[in-house]
């Protein structure tokens, strides 16, 4: 597959909070990518440190970049600000502290104009240190298109980021980012894959963005918290969600109660698989044994 340039636009939407040491070096990697039709939103969201500053400067460089600046209010309502302001036919994320290759947008667009994915999706790789780009050989490339029932199989579709990936703007225009800590990205990537049964992934295994793992990043302590969290919020969708949401949902509290067992299992510390734990387990195998979508059947018993 040939490398080649397309005149959409995409939207990357970046939430800053008092990352000032790690900010440049995000906004460098953006901006000299080699797809050049991008809207750079930055949400400064209250920061005390002197990320505005960057932002100010590296705006009054670089016209694509446009800065929001807004009283702290988490990660969601700075998502939330970009989202909102968005013009770009493509939506992508990008945390501040991370950083991405030179081609990610270009790989990403062509995948995604290639097969006419809702969501295209490619590898990244966790560092503690700067890594330097090597060169893509898309011939080595492994990729595959997801769907259906098959998508809630595929941990690289299902696991809880936003970044990595690029979304269509019709895919994710009536989602927003939700006030729960640690985990309103992986929520929102649920709220994505329920919103339609028709959605279709592209993946591919090349790693293109840049998890940085620093120090006192907001990341959960606690595997067991996060997974109880999780499931909490999947759960109260059961009630009012319908057909494939409330599939969807129904799955992933299934998945966040299981984690918390395994947790519980090898966890020292004295943590307990609760009762309420045991009643959204239950709830989630209701819904799954009437769902039209399941192989479960209705003669096995909770």
């Amino acid at each position: 597959m040939e490398a080649m340039m397309y005149e959409r636009k995409i939207s990357v939407i970046i939430p800053v909070y008092n990352v000032g040491k790690y900010l440049p070096r995000c906004l460098d990697s953006i901006i000299n990518n080699t797809f050049r039709d991008l809207e750079i939103i930055c949400v400064n969201d209250g920061s005390t440190d002197d990320s505005l500053n960057i932002l100010t400067e590296y705006a009054e460089r670089d016209d694509r970049i446009i800065v929001l600046n807004k009283e702290n209010g988490g990660s969601h309502s700075a998502r939330n600000a970009g989202l909102a302001i968005t013009k770009g036919e493509y939506i992508a994320f990008i945390d501040a502290d991370d950083w991405i290759h030179c081609s990610y947008f270009e790989v990403l667009m062509q995948y995604a104009e290639t097969f006419g994915a809702d969501i295209t999706i490619c590898g990244y790789t966790k560092t503690k240190e700067y890594i330097k780009d090597e060169p893509v050989n898309y011939s080595q490339i492994k990729n595959y298109t997801v769907s259906g029932l098959k998508l809630l199989d595929d941990t690289a579709v299902t696991y809880g980021y936003i970044w990595a990936r690029l979304y269509t703007k019709e895919s994710v225009e009536k989602q927003v980012f939700r006030p729960i800590r640690v985990m309103d990205d992986a929520a929102f990537n649920f709220d994505v894959l329920s919103s339609n049964e028709k959605i279709t992934c592209f993946v591919c295994d090349a790693r293109l963005y840049y998890y940085f793992q620093r120090p006192g990043s907001l990341v959960a302590s606690s595997d067991y918290k996060v997974h109880i969290k999780a499931a909490e919020y999947y759960y109260s969708h059961l009630a009012t969600g319908t057909g494939w949401e409330k599939h969807v949902f129904a799955i992933e509290v299934l998945k966040n109660c299981f984690l918390c067992r395994y947790n519980v299992a090898y966890d020292k510390t004295g943590l307990s698989f609760t009762r309420n734990n045991t009643t959204m387990m239950r709830g989630a195998l209701e819904t799954l044994l009437s769902s039209p979508y399941s192989s479960l059947k209705q003669k096995n018993r909770l």
